[in-house]
């Protein structure tokens, strides 16, 4: 990509590295991960029971803390047979049976597998994914190298070739700062602002746009709209007399992390 609109990516670098990373194919051989594969079919299905809570934790097993789940044998590194988790998730007793009927819950055929390979290799688990520190992965090796203007377009291309697609050409500038000006603050540029960036012909022109985006607090309400979202914030109740309910410095505080 070329360096002008690769610039969009700048303030979520780190982020599309590692997302990008790993949506690309590793092969058939790649190992089940626990972060990424075990512990989301585990949270859903057996964490109420057998999880951190000690108010609902049923037989004093956890399947969250390794050390515990294999001192009860519901994991046996490489022996899924010899672990009683996937003999209880397979069983047709019904006494036996895990999740019991009475959580609706149902591990899936395509999770028993995960949960077997996983058990096979090892049983291996991970601390959650924000304790782990960030690491830049290896850049894939592409073929047109000259396409390559940050380690983002590395990624980015590997796939369009794999894919055998052809990079979209570079956005004319009005396209570039409106891109730029919605993927940053999630508004459109005024007319001022786009006349002002077409007429400067600086080499740094779109690195100050970036800079004047993320410098805007439209910035910050930006980026809060997903975890305001994810707590269902509301300035008022929402319903009957909507009644404020004075819970703006919360938002405020969002906005200004």
């Amino acid at each position: 990509m070329h360096s002008a609109a690769a610039l969009r990516f700048k303030a979520r670098l780190v982020y599309l590295l590692l997302v990008v990373a790993l949506s690309l194919p590793t092969g058939a051989a790649e190992p089940v991960r626990f972060n990424r594969d075990v512990r989301p079919i585990l949270s859903d299905n057996c964490f109420r029971c057998h999880g951190p809570d000690p108010k609902n934790r049923k037989a004093k097993l956890r399947l969250d803390v390794r050390e515990v789940a294999l001192t009860k044998n519901a994991f046996v590194p490489g022996k899924p047979d010899k672990s009683e988790m996937i003999r209880r998730i397979e069983t047709d007793d019904v006494e036996d049976h895990m999740p019991p009927p009475a959580m609706h819950k149902v591990v899936t055929p395509a999770q028993r597998k995960i949960l077997r390979r996983w058990i096979s290799e090892g049983a291996v688990y991970e601390p959650h994914w924000s304790y782990v520190p960030l690491k830049r992965p290896s850049l894939p090796s592409v073929q047109n190298n000259k396409w390559i203007a940050t380690p983002v377009d590395s990624f980015v291309l590997a796939r369009l070739e794999e894919q055998k697609i052809a990079p979209s050409p570079q956005a004319d500038r009005r396209t570039l700062l409106r891109r730029l000006s919605l993927d940053l603050t999630g508004l459109p540029p005024t007319p001022e602002e786009v006349e002002r960036f077409v007429k400067d012909r600086s080499s740094k022109a779109c690195e100050k746009q970036v800079e004047r985006l993320l410098a805007s607090p439209h910035f910050g309400e930006r980026m809060a709209v997903p975890w305001l979202d994810a707590v269902r914030f509301a300035d008022t109740v929402g319903y009957h007399g909507d009644q404020n309910q004075n819970i703006f410095p919360y938002r405020d505080y969002v906005i200004d992390s």
